[in-house]
């Protein structure tokens, strides 16, 4: 949220004269003042506001109709109203009384505003030691998950509510409170403290301009700064819960035995980062977000506890799509490659999904050397030991090499093309002693990547044959159908859907071939008969 500076203030009320009356209401105020002064007037109103009801909520006609009173007679009432206030406040088990004396309380709060300072001194000098009483009330029982999160909830409304510039002197002390609870016994409590995290950091959020002309000032200067707020309390707190995630995720011991630490703090900061970006208010997690993304991938990986899985990875998905600022894309990117590096081959797996996603999202906010950054990834990733890995990234790369420039593709098929002459396949796997031959593996990895890489150019364009792909195919696929088994399973199923997908189109796209090259792509596709 936005704030503009107003340009009307308030000042507040003169130490003597509150509202005054024409004369020709004196009468009637005055024998209504008459009434009210009376103790049985307010017994009967509280006996009244205090009568049972299936709602548990204030009623906002009550509240204004106490606020009507008072603000009009001002604090002469108040002397006749307290007593009677304190007798429903004093019997807490009964929530109609309750509801009750929180209308009433309500109604004279926001009547104050109309009387003189030194009136309202009156009721505050009762009200502030109330309110400094709940406010330093123990959060947490120890005992009891229920009203644990009884409190939690109040102290949630009560920064959901009240304008943020009287909730800031109270960040410090919450955000405190709720960061070493981030890890609480109770999952129902731990629940209250996610959705007051997002509460916490909304209410520090708040650019402010001085009026809407500076605000379009400040977008027009070609940076995101003016609506993004990163030295929030929060942001602080960052570092020292990526250490500790760290610590508690080195020394977790599998879900059978028993609730693990990491597992309560990760449930939290999913369920904090779900309820920011399901709020319109999302932007005010954006800057914190990057640093939480290697956490995610981790917590995906938890395969003992599916319901931490799920979630990482529903969060995950989500993140890839949302409308990044422009220097938040660049941090993104940075995170997804570095991770594309990661010692767990299930996390490389996880981040090709994930930047395939993010990459189609946010093509048009990335420059060339950042969409060739991605490229060089991903040809790493092609010769990755696990072949899940080296498979998803072709699919990455086939969609990736769609969106880029001629320049880029031809680059790649000469890389690729490259890499399959200078590693010819091994005619024999065993020495004559049995032993497997030195570097065999090493060899099979790199032709597979090659023969991945001209796989992903080829199905980049399922429906049209540009000119290099003639040459990929005769030599860089069909050549290698007699390989070892992975690849030769690669280049087979690539030739196959590349005859499903061109066979309606076959007629124009033939002609791309010579009379040679058609020969052997014919006999690849087709094969030969031993009667022939």
């Amino acid at each position: 949220m936005v704030d503009l500076w107003s340009e009307k203030v308030y000042k507040p009320p003169g130490d003597k004269v509150g509202t005054v009356w024409e004369s020709s209401s004196g009468p009637a105020l005055d024998a209504l003042k008459e009434i009210m002064l009376q103790e049985t007037f307010w017994q009967k109103m509280t006996a009244h506001l205090s009568q049972e009801h299936t709602r548990n909520y204030p009623l906002d006609e009550n509240v204004i109709l106490l606020k009507t009173i008072f603000q009009i007679f001002g604090n002469e009432l108040w002397p006749s109203l307290l007593p009677k206030l304190e007798e429903l406040l004093a019997d807490p088990e009964d929530r109609h009384k309750q509801r009750a004396a929180a209308e009433i309380i309500s109604g004279v709060i926001r009547a104050t505003k109309h009387w003189p300072l030194k009136q309202q001194e009156d009721v505050w000098s009762w009200n502030q030691p109330l309110v400094d009483f709940i406010l330093n009330l123990e959060m947490d029982s120890g005992t009891s998950a229920f009203l644990t999160t009884k409190a939690h909830h109040f102290i949630g409304s009560l920064l959901r509510s009240m304008p943020w510039p009287f909730m800031r002197p109270l960040l410090p002390k919450y955000t405190d409170l709720y960061w070493k609870s981030i890890n609480h016994d109770y999952r129902e409590v731990r629940a209250c403290v996610s959705l007051n995290l997002r509460a916490l950091n909304e209410t520090e959020t708040h650019p402010c301009f001085r009026n809407l002309s500076a605000f379009l000032e400040a977008c027009r200067a070609g940076t995101d700064e003016p609506l993004l707020v990163t030295d929030t309390l929060l942001n602080g707190m960052l570092p020292d819960l990526f250490k500790d995630m760290e610590k508690l995720r080195k020394i977790r011991l599998p879900a059978q035995h028993g609730d693990q630490e990491y597992d309560k703090c990760a449930m939290t900061v999913l369920a904090w980062l779900w309820s920011c970006l399901s709020d319109a208010q999302a932007a005010a997690a954006y800057p914190f977000i990057p640093g939480l993304i290697p956490e995610l991938f981790y917590m995906h990986e938890m395969i003992d506890n599916q319901e931490l899985s799920k979630l990482a990875y529903a969060i995950l998905m989500p993140l890839a799509t949302l409308a990044w600022p422009r220097m938040l894309v660049d941090r993104f990117l940075a995170t997804l490659l570095d991770l594309s590096q990661a010692k767990s081959w299930k996390v490389r797996l996880d981040v090709l999904t994930v930047l395939r996603v993010f990459f189609f999202h946010q093509v048009y906010n990335l420059s060339r050397p950042q969409v060739e950054e991605v490229m060089e990834s991903l040809c790493k990733l092609l010769e990755d030991s696990n072949m899940e890995v080296r498979e998803a990234a072709a699919t990455t790369l086939s969609g990736i090499v769609h969106c880029s420039e001629r320049e880029s593709i031809l680059h790649l098929k000469e890389r690729f093309t490259a890499t399959l002459r200078a590693n010819p396949t091994p005619k024999q796997r065993f020495l004559e002693n049995g032993v497997e031959r030195p570097g065999y593996q090493a060899t099979l990895i790199k032709i597979h990547s090659a023969v991945l890489g001209s796989s992903a150019l080829v199905n980049a364009f399922p429906y049209d044959v540009p000119p290099w792909v003639p040459q990929i195919l005769i030599h860089n696929l069909c050549s290698h159908l007699s390989s070892p088994p992975m690849i030769s399973t690669t280049a087979r199923k690539t030739l196959t859907v590349y005859k499903k997908t061109h066979q309606d189109t076959w007629i124009e796209g033939q002609k791309m071939f010579s009379e040679e090259e058609l020969t052997i792509l014919n006999d690849c596709l087709v094969g030969s008969s031993y009667y022939a």
